[in-house]
């Protein structure tokens, strides 16, 4: 029982560590390649409820949609198109350039039928011509990680919008 505890306890630690590595990084609703980061005040539990993908004019859109807090957040370029998750499976990725987007503080809901529970990540949309795929590499312990795929390296901005929460991806055409 002493051993379960203490390696809880480890991994706990290990969490609130890496959560205290990201410190707001990178300028919002400006356009550039070098990674963003926030890491807002600490608040109630917060769901992913809603992610989808738009065309605008000269940038294609992702939008993840909360029903709490923003949580804090990581949008980087990486290298591809293979990507590892903790279990060591291998998951490839279509596209030339990568662009990873990590949340963390993400619980897994506790109804498989609430917006969280049925959750899913969504194609590009019809007219897009840089976006190849987006993928879900991994939901672990609260952080939530995904890749998308584009055909170039283009400019990108973040936008954190309220009423209801939201984080935009835009990617420059």
């Amino acid at each position: 029982m002493q051993k379960v505890l203490l390696v809880t306890a480890l991994i706990l630690l290990a969490h609130v560590m890496a959560v205290a590595q990201w410190s707001d990084v990178g300028q919002l609703d400006t356009w550039g390649t070098t990674t963003i980061t926030r890491m807002p005040k600490p608040g109630d539990s917060t769901y992913l409820i809603g992610m989808r993908t738009a065309k605008g004019p000269g940038y294609e859109r992702t939008v993840f949609e909360f029903d709490g807090v923003i949580p804090p957040f990581m949008v980087e370029y990486v290298k591809g198109p293979l990507f590892e998750t903790t279990a060591e499976r291998k998951i490839r990725v279509r596209g030339r350039y990568f662009i990873s987007v990590a949340f963390q503080g993400l619980p897994y809901p506790d109804d498989e039928k609430s917006p969280a529970g049925r959750l899913r990540t969504p194609r590009p949309t019809a007219g897009m011509t840089l976006l190849n795929e987006v993928k879900e590499i991994e939901w672990f312990e609260g952080t939530r990680d995904w890749v998308f795929g584009l055909n170039a390296r283009k400019p990108f901005r973040i936008q954190v919008l309220t009423n209801p929460n939201r984080i935009v991806l835009d990617i420059k055409r």
